[in-house]
């Protein structure tokens, strides 16, 4: 799939780690993935993600930089798995592809997205959210307030519709069942991650989407403030 990914200029201190994915197929996850997953957990709590409290306290200051205050409901969701990965020794299944992307977060430190290319478009576009700007993330009708932080946005024309973030994903980019185009994106602050790790764990999204996924195809790009990089794998 085609897709144009872009960073707005006024973002600071981002390198992203990008995955399309085509092709994957939407399953429950199998043994090989939960054992995975719960290996994951069980490392996380004993040893902590990569990068400790460095890295956690860089994720945070990044979410800062447009004006938006990772605290409470708005903590990056990374921390939110380590606590689950802690307090219960494992992570809930949801399926093969947010396991796949779960395990990865945990591990690395990183707060991921995981959208769908079917229903968001391939045009996307990174930049702060903007006064005003909210979207629902749960079945119940939750709203998230985007207004200075990070987001992935659908774009459409010269407009631009926020349906992704470091914090919580929209329900309007959910993945579903009969989706077969992904987009995960990994947000890390420039200077705590090289270029080297944040490809690695684009890497690891790739191999997890084609082992436990059975996707098609998996393209790497990495983009950060001194490097535009493209892999295909």
């Amino acid at each position: 799939m085609d897709v144009a990914l872009t960073v707005d200029p006024d973002v600071r201190d981002l390198a992203v780690g990008v995955v399309i994915v085509s092709g994957a197929c939407i399953a429950p996850s199998n043994a090989e993935l939960r054992a995975h997953c719960d290996e994951a957990a069980r490392r996380a709590a004993a040893e902590g993600a990569d990068g400790g409290d460095s890295r956690r306290a860089a994720v945070r200051q990044l979410l800062r930089h447009g004006g938006f205050k990772p605290a409470g409901r708005g903590k990056p969701a990374q921390e939110y798995l380590l606590r689950v990965a802690t307090e219960q020794g494992e992570l809930p299944s949801i399926n093969n592809v947010v396991d796949v992307i779960n395990s990865v977060s945990l591990s690395s430190g990183l707060p991921i997205s995981l959208l769908s290319l079917d229903r968001v478009g391939s045009r996307i576009l990174v930049r702060y959210g903007k006064p005003e700007e909210q979207y629902v993330f749960n079945s119940s009708g939750q709203t998230l307030d985007v207004r200075g932080l990070l987001c992935l946005c659908a774009r459409d024309g010269a407009s631009s519709q926020p349906v992704g973030s470091p914090v919580k994903d929209s329900m309007a980019g959910k993945v579903e069942a009969a989706d077969r185009n992904l987009l995960a994106c990994l947000y890390a602050p420039h200077g705590e991650v090289s270029i080297d790790q944040l490809r690695d764990y684009g890497r690891q999204l790739s191999n997890g989407f084609s082992q436990w996924c059975g996707a098609e195809r998996c393209e790497l790009r990495v983009l950060s403030p001194d490097a535009n990089k493209s892999t295909t794998r």
